[in-house]
């Protein structure tokens, strides 16, 4: 396969992109780039699995966001396996079978020297067995000391040095054995002020002082920012501040342990900055800022195909990327996210039991803390009509099909029962698992006016305890990526994807003999024509590949001077599937190929003509909305056992 893609004269594959462009890999010229246009907003499910803007694209702009970063080891022996080697080892200190062990008596130290150690913030560990039971250690920072330890086991600290030594004090009651001392620096590209320190993953300000938690970063004039971190182990309403340097940024009320974003335009200022106040007490964590854009012509590269944790949590990575190539869409829910807003009723309101709404309750597909939890609940009312439900009102079109989408995750980690309500129906039963999922129904519409949403009736369960993200509802037949909206009253629209005008370099294309490979999927069964082709920047001349407007089908077709040359179908099980197909075109000598095998050949018709132009059309119309991992052009008609390679799965 490698030799094959190395004679090929373009290959797109899902790795790079620019605003207005999909980047093949070859020709690496750029010649052969395709010329990409949208011009809206649209999110993607990225390799995290997490659904995001694509109008984001820098990676975490913060160093250490999470503060989990470790340096290397600062003690030399610290498991005592070369005896006491680089240990100084005070009055009632010995060292035997791999610890060091201190007997009731003096108070004094175990202490190794560590060249450049002062200054820096550390995680200290050692491991504490065969403790007597009277006295205690406690470790020395310098002129600060930890509180005194005095139980058995792994015992993890954090401290600043203001000294070049490991220091190790026990008073005169102690005694027990020391073993695995480690110290490595923590907190790197921070700086800590009065009040702040380093934990587990996390700064902590414990309301000693009212100094910063600093880290240097440009704020680039012109430029657009989200910021986002977490706060937790505060016990009521706290505040403090945030600063760039050159500007305030903003002053946050902390009401929960919860993520906080924040937007703010770059003013030049050389630093992010978290100031605490002399009354507060809480921790920051997975702090970061990303870099926003105003391209809305940025190509997408979607994820699917995850793997699970044990947990129910997608495992990084795990998933295969594709373009995404999508129809113009609106999502006609005006808050697809807030479920608390009064666009939302909750129903019954007499005497059955409401949905309870928790906004904010916990970490949603797209990686923040928004996704919000509803208590379904009936256990109340022995009336159906009486079960609790939320629902939107919209005025829809009669005889449409309508398709309501929505990512749910069980609360409890067991699985709940959901009815998806559409023309105040219960079209649809959903299970919800404790892994968060997409899930959606389609149904035609009879009427104009239409209650839509979630209910319990007709689910059979008397509760029903989920987190709702994303409710999405879509004039058509199928789901398309999520549309957010935040109480605009049409919804929200994202225009379709048009991808064109790529292999337009000299010599890239051959119209006597060639190959038009592609690994592709539809996004769904519509019925419509889907084609991408090698075209001569109109219809008439032209080879294609296209799923039909029959059900399930993709033919391939030859126009030379708009007469039609070959055309050949085949009928699949599914057209959302990833298929591999290759396309040979040759004077007299057309073949299909499909996963491995040939499905039609044609040994009667001519090749076309003028070809210079790959487009993700027919040359001017019938878009291609779908799936694909790869696209290639060869300039010359391969061979069969060549094909076979080439489309085999």
């Amino acid at each position: 396969m490698s030799n094959l893609l190395d004679r090929a004269s373009v290959v797109l594959t899902p790795t790079g992109f620019n605003n207005g462009e999909a980047l093949c890999v070859k020709p690496e010229d750029g010649s052969g780039d395709f010329q990409f246009s949208r011009n809206s907003a649209a999110t993607r499910v990225n390799a995290q699995g997490l659904v995001e803007d694509v109008q984001i694209l820098s990676s975490n702009l913060v160093q250490n966001g999470d503060f989990s970063e470790q340096g290397a080891e600062e003690v030399s022996n610290g498991s005592f396996t070369n005896g006491s080697t680089d240990w100084t080892l005070g009055t009632g200190w010995s060292v035997g079978e791999d610890k060091a062990v201190a007997v009731s008596g003096a108070s004094t130290k175990l202490t190794q020297s560590i060249s450049g150690l002062s200054g820096k913030t550390c995680k200290v560990s050692f491991t504490l067995s065969n403790y007597g039971g009277n006295g205690s250690v406690r470790v020395d920072f310098g002129s600060v000391s930890s509180n005194p330890i005095n139980t058995n086991g792994e015992k993890v600290l954090y401290g600043t040095y203001d000294n070049n030594a490991f220091e190790l004090f026990k008073n005169t009651g102690f005694s027990g054995s020391i073993t695995n001392i480690s110290v490595k620096e923590v907190g790197q590209n921070w700086d800590l002020g009065s009040g702040w320190s380093i934990g587990t993953n996390k700064a902590i300000y414990d309301n000693s002082g009212s100094g910063n938690l600093n880290q240097s970063f440009t704020w680039q004039v012109g430029k657009k920012y989200k910021i986002t971190f977490d706060i937790g182990d505060f016990t009521t309403n706290k505040r403090f501040d945030i600063f760039s340097g050159v500007s305030f940024i903003k002053t946050a009320t902390i009401d929960n342990n919860t993520s906080y974003t924040i937007l703010f335009d770059g003013d030049g200022g050389s630093t992010f900055r978290f100031r605490g106040l002399t009354t507060e007490s809480f921790s920051i964590t997975n702090t970061k800022i990303i870099e926003i854009t105003d391209d809305t012509n940025l190509p997408r590269i979607n994820y699917e195909g995850f793997s699970y944790d044990g947990s129910g949590n997608i495992i990084p990575d795990s998933g295969c990327g594709s373009w995404l190539w999508e129809n113009q869409s609106t999502n006609l829910i005006e808050y697809s996210n807030d479920y608390a807003d009064s666009y939302w009723q909750k129903l019954p309101s007499g005497s059955g039991v409401a949905p309870i709404i928790t906004s904010n309750y916990a970490i949603s597909p797209d990686g923040t803390q928004n996704a919000d939890r509803i208590q379904f609940d009936a256990t109340t009312s022995g009336s159906n009509s009486d079960r609790s439900r939320i629902r939107a009102t919209l005025t829809l079109t009669d005889g449409a099909d309508y398709t309501f989408s929505f990512y749910a995750k069980s609360t409890n980690g067991t699985d709940q029962k959901i009815s998806i309500l559409f023309d105040n129906s219960q079209i649809s039963i959903k299970t919800i698992t404790s892994e968060w999922q997409r899930y959606e129904a389609t149904a035609t519409q009879t009427g104009t006016g239409s209650f839509c949403g979630l209910d319990l009736r007709s689910s059979n369960a008397s509760t029903s305890d989920i987190l709702v993200y994303g409710i999405q509802i879509e004039e058509q037949s199928y789901s398309t990526s999520l549309i957010p909206t935040s109480g605009q009253a049409s919804g929200v629209t994202r225009n379709q994807d048009l991808c064109n005008n790529g292999g337009t370099g000299t010599g890239l294309i051959n119209s006597t003999e060639g190959v038009l490979y592609a690994e592709i999927a539809a996004n769904s069964d519509d019925l419509t024509y889907r084609i991408f082709s090698i075209n001569d920047g109109s219809r008439n001349n032209r080879v294609y590949l296209q799923y039909t407007n029959a059900s399930n089908t993709l033919s391939a077709v030859v126009k030379s001077s708009n007469n039609t040359q070959a055309n050949m179908a085949l009928v699949l099980s599914d057209e959302t599937n990833f298929i591999k197909v290759g396309f040979k075109y040759k004077a007299n000598d057309f073949a299909l190929w499909v996963n491995g095998v040939e499905v039609a050949t044609d040994t009667s018709g001519l090749s076309p003509i003028g070809l210079n132009n790959l487009a993700f059309n027919d040359g001017t119309s019938n878009n291609f909305f779908g799936k694909t991992k790869c696209v290639a052009v060869w300039k010359e008609a391969l061979s069969d056992e060549e094909l076979a390679e080439l489309t085999t799965i």
